[in-house]
């Protein structure tokens, strides 16, 4: 059986804390996967490196309720580190719009990046957001005053705070996560699939 968010992490002694927001939804990486199983691909294994991911950040990562900026970035470069030491090589790929594909060939975009992060801030309860750009997305780290810090995912570094980007809501990553998958049906010419 799969972790939701406040469930105990198998491998430490310390639960996962939930997220008041999320609690009674399944764990991001979870949903955009079982979408991505849709097109008739095996995904478990991809569940397991990211369950492997979250389980190896949460020994690190200590949860609060309050964040300094030290901490956030402390907590952004630990998870940019968790993914670099299970050798995923962050670059963009062209025509990798799926987050298994990127996790199966450890070639991961800016799309895979955010994801991953954003697995890793739902399962621990962090306040991270994801910000779509055109023909990119990017991370931001929410504070209790209402500031950020923008994190780009793919270089692991503090973007300036000049964009007046909305952070996509859990429905608009979930919409990427779509967008991603019609996109491959209609790689495989099936219009009717690539319509959801």
């Amino acid at each position: 059986m799969r972790r939701k968010a406040g469930d105990p992490c198998s491998n430490c002694c310390k639960a996962i804390p939930s997220v008041l927001k999320f609690t009674a939804a399944p764990l991001i990486y979870l949903r955009i996967l079982d979408l991505e199983a849709e097109l008739g691909v095996s995904t478990e294994p991809h569940k397991e490196t990211l369950d492997r991911l979250i389980e190896e950040a949460g020994r690190t990562i200590q949860v609060k309720g309050t964040y300094t900026r030290e901490d956030a970035v402390g907590i952004l470069r630990t998870i940019d580190n968790v993914i670099r030491s299970n050798g995923l090589n962050l670059r963009s790929v062209d025509g990798n719009d799926l987050f298994h594909k990127g996790l199966g060939s450890k070639k991961v975009d800016c799309d895979d990046t955010s994801f991953i992060y954003l697995s890793i801030a739902d399962a621990l309860g962090l306040p991270l957001a994801a910000v779509s750009a055109p023909q990119h997305i990017f991370a931001r780290f929410m504070f209790n005053n209402r500031s950020y810090i923008n994190w780009e995912t793919t270089s692991a570094e503090v973007l300036s705070n000049d964009y007046y980007l909305k952070n996509l809501t859990r429905d608009g990553i979930i919409a990427t996560a779509y967008n991603n998958r019609g996109k491959a049906w209609t790689r495989k010419g099936n219009l009717i699939g690539a319509g959801g």
